[in-house]
């Protein structure tokens, strides 16, 4: 039986095959996830390989240009003004590392893939350690924690959420994206990275709202990306946009993004 892994209920129904995979929504808490619940152990650091899921971000390190702002990562920087101490936690080759520390940030990462990690090491001479956050131990408190395209990915979202509430300040801010499960954008996905076994869990408002305000989170703001673009449409974005934008305004078919941030109580 499939036991939902935010709020331990046993009641679900099912919402969409990806054979082998069957992903079923929680009826108590709204999440969905995949079943069976797995990760094959060298998936991401065949991901990283030149002909794996996340080549492009291998290539993306290898210049300056192209190191622009998600929205996410823009939502960030407009809701939180000062700087200090910052851990990215699944950093990658260290693209926001980079871009927080041009903006005065100490950053940290953290990063599964033995060679993101050295890309992203390198790029910003900063700590990184190679891991997950579940090994991770420090003395050190941070006063931001982020997470973009991250929690989809982890096997135990209550553990790594209760996880970086230790690891923040009082007051320190817990921010990142998820893919948006309201977003038939998402849900249409082509792109295999999108789905099991890189994704377990696909996230709404309501279900990461329920996982941040039930592990010690307040002032908890959640976002949807208002209009579908880079990501969703692709190489096709400018002659899309027009359709984009009449399906967002019109149809309330939103961009296939979450951003959320919350404080430490």
């Amino acid at each position: 039986m499939s036991i939902c892994p935010i709020c331990q209920s046993q009641a679900n129904q099912p919402e969409l095959e990806k054979s082998p995979y069957t992903l079923v929504r929680c009826t108590n808490c709204t999440l969905v996830f995949a079943t069976p619940y797995e990760v094959p152990a060298d998936l991401y650091d065949n991901a990283y390989q030149d002909e794996g899921a996340y080549a492009e971000y291998v290539a993306q390190m290898s210049t300056s240009a192209g190191l622009h702002l998600t929205w996410g990562m823009r939502s960030f920087f407009k809701a939180v003004k000062q700087n200090g101490t910052l851990l990215d936690v699944g950093c990658a080759t260290g693209k926001f590392m980079l871009l927080a520390q041009q903006r005065g940030w100490q950053v940290e990462g953290i990063e599964i893939s033995e060679r993101a990690a050295q890309i992203a090491k390198t790029r910003t001479n900063a700590p990184v350690t190679i891991g997950t956050l579940d090994q991770f131990s420090t003395d050190k408190q941070y006063d931001a924690i982020t997470m973009w395209e991250v929690l989809e990915h982890l096997p135990n979202p209550v553990q790594t959420v209760e996880k970086v509430l230790s690891l923040l300040k009082p007051r320190g801010y817990f921010a990142g994206s998820v893919p948006n499960w309201c977003s038939l954008w998402m849900r249409k996905s082509e792109d295999a990275a999108h789905w099991p076994p890189f994704h377990l869990t696909y996230w709404e408002p309501s279900s990461l709202h329920y996982l941040l305000s039930n592990h010690g989170f307040s002032n908890i703001i959640i976002r949807q990306k208002p209009l579908a673009w880079t990501e969703e449409l692709g190489s096709k974005k400018y002659a899309l946009l027009p359709i984009s934008v009449i399906k967002s305004l019109f149809f309330n078919q939103k961009g296939i993004h979450l951003f959320f941030i919350a404080q430490k109580v």
